[in-house]
C-alpha cells in the first residue's frame, strides 16, 4: 500500500514543485497551506509523514508539528527550514518536535532519496516479527522515571540549576554525565552538573540519562561483568564517533546527535531484559549474528532502534542503532554519521567480545585510508583509558 505524504508550505511554486517531484512514484501527495488546513486533512485522512516549512500562517511549524506528536504519533515528523541556524528549528530538534530537518532549497534527488529511506526506515523498525515479540512478551524496557522528569522539565523551560537538581538525585547517572563532560572531547575540567549541561547540552543529557540508566538495569551477580563490558563498549564507541568525525570532517559531531555511539547497542540490553540467559548465551557464541536472527527472529538493531523511535529520540541517532552493522545500506539517510559510528564501533571493541565485522568500503566512502584512521585512534589514547 502506497504512503500518503502531506507538504505544509504556503509558498505556492513550492507545492507545484513538489507535487511534480512526485508525480511518477508510488507516494500520494496532499498540500496543506497553514497549520490549522494540515490539522484538518490529519483528522480526516491516512497521513504516514508530514513536512512542515517552520514559518507558516496562522501558527508555525514547531507548534504545528507538536500538536501532531500529541496527537497523530504515527505520523513521522520533519520540519523544514531556510536558516541552519534559526532558534525555532533549534528548539523543535532539541525537543525531538521533528525527528529529522531538511534545508530550503533542496535537493530533488537527494530529497527523493531522504523520503526513500524514511519510509524504508519506518518498515525495518516495524517488521511481524518484531511486532510479534513485542506483543507476546511482558515486562518490556519502559522509560525511567529520571528520563521521563527530565524531558518534562526540558519541556517546560526550567532553568538549568532545577535540571541539575533532577539529575542529581541519581548518582550513577551524575556520575556519568560528569565522566563524559570531562572527557577530551569536550574539554573542559568541572565536577558541576550545571556546568556539565551546558557544555554538553539538553539533548544529550538527556540521551545519557536514558542510556545510563537503561544500562543501570538490576542484573544477576553473575551478568555483571558482562554488562560492564558493554557499558565500556558504549562509552568508547561515543568517545571514537566524536575523534573519527572530527578529524574525517574536520568538524564536530553535531551536538544534537552526540550521543549516538552511546546508544548504538541498545538494543543488546533490550533483548536482555526480555530474553535474559538465553540472549546471554547468544551473545558470547562465536556466530553471534545468525544465532541472533535465527533463535531470536529479529537481531538487537532493529528492536533497538524500535525502542529509540517510540522513545522519540531524533531520526539520526535511531539509524545509528538500526544501521550501526550496515553503514552503506542504500536507505540510510544519514550516511556520514553511520559509516563513523560503524568505524567507532569496529574499534572500540578491545575489551569486549568482537561481534563488529568491518565494512572495508566505509574508507573509500568517507575518501580516508584504513592505515590513517588507524593512526588517530591509536594517538587519541581513548583506548587506553
Amino acid at each position: 500500500m502506497g504512503k500518503t505524504i502531506l507538504l505544509v508550505d504556503n509558498n505556492e511554486p513550492i507545492h507545484i514543485l513538489f507535487q511534480k517531484l512526485f508525480i511518477d512514484t508510488e507516494y500520494t501527495i496532499q498540500i496543506a497551506k497553514s497549520g490549522n488546513e494540515a490539522l484538518s486533512l490529519l483528522e480526516k485522512s491516512q497521513i504516514d509523514l508530514i513536512l512542515s516549512d517552520i514559518y507558516l500562517t496562522e501558527m508555525n511549524g514547531y507548534d504545528l508539528l507538536t500538536q501532531v506528536q500529541k496527537e497523530y504519533p504515527k505520523v513521522f515528523r520533519v520540519i523544514l527550514s531556510e536558516n541552519k541556524k534559526d532558534k525555532l528549528l533549534l528548539k523543535a530538534i532539541q525537543k525531538n518536535i521533528a525527528k529529522l530537518y531538511i534545508y530550503k532549497p533542496w535537493d530533488n534527488q537527494n530529497l527523493l532519496k531522504v523520503i526513500r529511506g524514511i519510509f524504508e526506515f519506518m518498515n525495518s523498525i516495524s517488521s511481524p516479527e518484531l511486532i510479534k515479540i513485542i506483543n507476546n512478551h511482558e515486562g518490556l524496557p519502559t522509560l525511567p522515571s529520571l528520563y521521563n522528569h527530565l524531558c518534562e522539565a526540558i519541556h517546560n523551560d526550567e532553568d538549568i540549576d532545577n535540571i541539575a537538581s533532577i539529575i542529581k538525585k541519581d548518582q550513577a547517572v551524575a556520575a556519568q554525565i560528569l565522566h563524559i563532560a570531562n572527557s577530551a572531547f569536550f574539554g573542559i575540567k568541572t565536577s558541576s552538573i550545571a556546568h556539565a549541561i551546558i557544555n554538553i547540552g539538553l539533548n544529550n543529557i538527556k540521551n545519557i540519562v536514558l542510556a545510563t540508566s537503561v544500562f543501570n538495569t538490576n542484573l544477576p551477580a553473575s551478568r555483571m561483568k558482562a554488562f560492564a563490558q558493554l557499558w565500556q563498549h558504549a562509552y568508547l564507541c561515543n568517545q571514537l564517533t566524536s575523534l573519527l568525525y572530527l578529524r574525517i570532517f574536520n568538524k564536530k559531531v553535531p551536538v544534537e546527535y552526540l550521543s549516538a555511539g552511546l546508544l548504538h547497542d541498545i538494543g543488546k540490553i533490550v533483548l536482555i531484559s526480555i530474553f535474559g540467559n538465553d540472549y546471554y548465551n547468544i551473545l558470547e557464541s562465536d556466530d553471534f549474528y545468525n544465532k541472533e536472527k535465527e533463535e531470536i527472529g529479529i537481531t538487537h538493531q532493529q528492536i533497538g532502534g524500535y525502542f529509540l523511535d517510540w522513545w522519540e529520540l531524533p531520526m539520526p541517532v535511531v539509524e545509528s542503532v538500526l544501521y550501526h552493522h550496515e553503514p552503506l545500506n542504500i536507505n540510510v539517510v544519514n550516511k556520514d554519521l553511520i559509516a563513523i559510528v560503524h568505524l567507532a564501533d569496529y574499534y572500540a571493541q578491545a575489551e569486549a567480545k568482537s561481534t563488529t565485522i568491518l565494512n572495508e568500503e566505509v574508507f573509500t566512502y568517507l575518501g580516508i585510508e584504513k592505515h590513517i584512521v588507524e593512526q588517530y585512534v591509536n594517538e587519541s589514547g581513548i583506548l587506553s583509558q
